[in-house]
């Protein structure tokens, strides 16, 4: 699929409305939301389809502005976590909507991190029906980590937002661009802004 363009396309395709949130879902599917920030996702989601949304925002100030905004909503479930390779701890730097365990300006805060098999496996889930991905560099090491173990067949969508700050960004997208072919197609991508793997 031809690269659709850069940030100015994207806002002037409307993007954060005509792709990000049109899917075929409903109030069965099941949306993981990695990087929650303060919730426009969720909300979005939530408004559109009422899905089960599982929302991984590992800082706890955004975390319980999510929790608290959804209290009354017994389909949103909010975890102050980041998914991640590796069941661990990890050092952000906390800068808005740009913390990042990578570019070290800010506030430098411990958080805690979890697989995406172990979250799956902690709410009994064995399917997702579209995740989204915004983790400020992590989503490298997150879709390596869900290629070699198999996770992506288990997921319909995957809508990653991917940087280029970090190391061999390019040489890492490459590798995950190859493997997520070999089961998924792209059906928007704006590149280093959002792009769209489905199962084919």
């Amino acid at each position: 699929m031809k690269a659709l363009g850069d940030t100015k396309q994207w806002f002037a395709d409307k993007g954060d409305y005509t792709h990000r949130i049109n899917y075929d879902l409903n109030r069965d599917s099941i949306v993981f939301d990695v990087g929650g920030y303060v919730g426009w996702f969720v909300e979005q989601i939530n408004n559109k389809y009422g899905s089960k949304i599982y929302c991984y925002e590992p800082l706890k100030n955004f975390s319980d502005q999510i929790q608290a905004k959804f209290a009354a909503n017994n389909n949103v479930f909010v975890f102050p976590l980041a998914i991640s390779d590796e069941n661990k701890k990890e050092t952000l730097y906390i800068n808005n909507d740009a913390s990042s365990a990578f570019q070290k300006t800010g506030q430098p805060i411990e958080i805690d991190c979890i697989t995406l098999d172990k979250a799956m496996l902690d709410n009994n889930l064995n399917h997702i029906d579209l995740i989204k991905i915004n983790i400020e560099g992590a989503e490298y090491s997150l879709l390596e980590y869900m290629i070699k173990n198999d996770l992506v067949g288990k997921c319909d969508n995957l809508q990653v937002q991917f940087h280029s700050f970090i190391e061999h960004s390019e040489l890492r997208y490459n590798y995950i661009k190859y493997e997520l072919e070999k089961t998924h197609h792209l059906t928007y991508q704006y590149p280093y802004v959002w792009e769209n793997w489905k199962r084919n």
